[in-house]
């Protein structure tokens, strides 16, 4: 979603059954708009017209997954963060299917991109309670997903 969407999804969303609604193959509205916005006022839309802060996909998903995925919204990152964590979006939500958490996520990413933005995504969510101490089912903390002992040191410091 660009930023000139907000026109195009204040028609097409008349209440919270099309924002709450999803499929294994259609993410939720509010998902979307995290993954891809460039600004927070999709956001500040959504939620304002009953999108759930709370839902999960069939995964287990929640939007901060989403959010420790995007990386499109690179200069706003911080302020989409901050707003879904003032929403109350849990920091430390474990996936249905594997138990890993949003860190997990930037971790696991972290391996392919190397970039600026997943070490700036892992600040903000240690800033906000992220715990580095959650296993998922497999048994893995956070940083035994990053692949070099370097990119461990760094990513956890």
């Amino acid at each position: 979603m660009e930023t000139g969407d907000l026109e195009t999804v204040v028609k097409l969303s008349p209440g919270s059954n099309v924002l709450n609604y999803c499929t294994e193959h259609k993410p939720y509205l509010l998902f979307q708009a995290v993954l891809k916005a460039r600004s927070v006022e999709m956001i500040h839309y959504l939620v304002g017209q009953g999108a759930d802060i709370h839902v999960r996909d069939h995964r287990g998903s929640g939007v901060m997954h989403i959010w420790a995925r995007a990386t499109a919204c690179a200069e706003n990152i911080e302020k989409i963060g901050k707003l879904l964590v003032d929403l109350r979006a849990d920091v430390n939500a474990q996936r249905y299917v594997d138990g890993m958490t949003p860190m997990h996520h930037l971790a696991a990413g972290y391996n392919r991109r190397r970039g600026r933005l997943d070490l700036r995504k892992a600040i903000f969510l240690r800033q906000h309670g992220a715990s580095l101490g959650l296993r998922s089912m497999s048994g893995q903390l956070p940083v035994d997903l990053i692949v070099s002992r370097a990119a461990q040191k760094k990513f956890i410091s």
